[in-house]
């Protein structure tokens, strides 16, 4: 079965990354190394995003009901980050077409309690911010844009517009570290006082960061082929399917004591894995992956388009699909040999009912796209789905009485 997405680590990497563990290191230095890498001096690393935004929050200490307006759909630890700091998320709808939230919804939605705007690049697209800068310069609020599925290299390091950009190198990343982020702070003030506090969190040990080695590895082992068949035979001959384990194996703090394990400054060998991947990346892999993708999906075109299919700049950290039934589909190129899924991490933000929102994540569809997987392999895939599938619904379908249609079948 071919998988739908490799951990982006070689076994150079993770040899490497444990031999860091029985060596000392400066965190500082490596810390510096990283900011002459990227060019800047705003950058600053940390555990994971969901580690730098709970700090983030720490040092803004807003006052308890402030509202944090949020793209209507991202992994559901950033909202549960805003209620633990006692602030109200507010999530907006997206356009299916571009998966950009609603500049109409985000300016409506703007009260005086409102702190801060977290606008969510999804599926390797790029949101165009421009309207969104000018609301939040105009209401003096703090512009955070999360990059986590968006980084495609050291040259392109977030809209320069933005007060924060948060960069994610966690297991199923792009050029991956296994976790780890990297966060620009454009506002000084607000970059020192995050390092002060910052330095007050206990460290990750040493031996915490193996394990995570030494798991990812057994992971990687399994992310071939012929591993990847043998799990999803396991699962079928036990009476279920691989699809949920997958989508728990892949998640970075599953499990008790969530804000414990993410209020923690990573340990010193993440820190040398962290920057050794930024000093080797080429972004050249990023550029085959995206033409190989357009490629992809003008072969399914018109009958089928993408989410954010409109957005512009898709990098295709990951490839999917709207289809009517998605599980039916989904069953069908497993038995096929592809392993799609249906799952998703994200979650709708707040209480309010998002159509757009809802609209995607009933109707998405993840496809195998691994660099392994041949190009006929690949088009006998589209085969697979023009057999099974008519073709993407339409958002008006769907849309409860009184939202906005927004049109996104060609």
């Amino acid at each position: 079965m071919w998988i739908r997405k490799k951990i982006d680590v070689g076994i150079g990497d993770l040899a490497w990354g444990l031999m860091q563990c029985l060596l000392p290191g400066d965190r500082d230095a490596i810390t510096e190394a990283i900011r002459r890498t990227w060019k800047c001096r705003d950058a600053f690393p940390c555990l994971s995003i969901r580690s730098g935004f709970d700090l983030l929050l720490e040092t803004c200490n807003w006052p308890a009901g402030s509202e944090i307006i949020m793209s209507g759909l991202t992994i559901r630890d950033m909202p549960r980050i805003v209620q633990q700091h006692r602030l109200v998320p507010i999530g907006i709808d997206l356009d299916p077409q571009t998966l950009a939230p609603n500049l109409i919804e985000i300016e409506q939605s703007i009260t005086p309690r409102t702190k801060a705007i977290v606008i969510a690049h999804l599926f390797g697209g790029l949101c165009d911010l421009d309207g969104i800068v000018e609301l939040a310069r105009r209401h003096q609020l703090l512009l955070i844009e999360d990059c986590a599925q968006a980084y495609v290299g050291n040259h392109d390091l977030g809209d320069p517009r933005a007060d924060v950009s948060m960069f994610s190198f966690g297991p199923i990343k792009t050029n991956t570290a296994l976790a780890g982020a990297v966060f620009r702070i454009r506002r000084g003030e607000l970059l020192a006082a995050m390092q002060a506090n910052h330095a007050r969190w206990p460290r990750q040990s040493r031996w915490s960061f193996a394990k995570r080695i030494l798991k990812y590895s057994t992971i990687a082992i399994a992310s071939t082929r012929c591993g990847m068949n043998f799990l999803a035979s396991w699962f079928r001959w036990r009476g279920g399917n691989h699809d949920q384990f997958v989508a728990q194996a892949a998640r970075g703090f599953a499990g008790p004591g969530f804000f414990d394990r993410i209020r923690q400054r990573p340990a010193v060998p993440l820190m040398r894995l962290l920057l050794t991947k930024l000093l080797d990346f080429d972004s050249a892999v990023v550029v085959a992956r995206q033409q190989r993708g357009l490629r992809l999906l003008g072969d399914l075109a018109p009958r089928f388009i993408a989410p954010g299919g409109k957005s512009g700049r898709p990098t295709f950290w990951v490839l999917t699909l709207f289809v009517d039934q998605p599980q039916s589909l989904v069953e069908h190129l497993w038995a096929q040999g592809f392993d799609a899924t249906h799952r998703s991490s994200l979650e709708i933000v707040g209480v309010k009912p998002l159509a757009g929102c809802q609209f995607i994540l009933d109707h998405i569809v993840f496809l195998p796209f691994d660099n392994r997987i041949p190009d006929s392999e690949l088009h006998r895939m589209v085969q697979r789905i023009v057999e099974t599938a008519t073709h993407s619904p339409t958002f008006e379908t769907f849309a409860p009485p009184g939202v906005p249609i927004v049109k996104i079948q060609q």
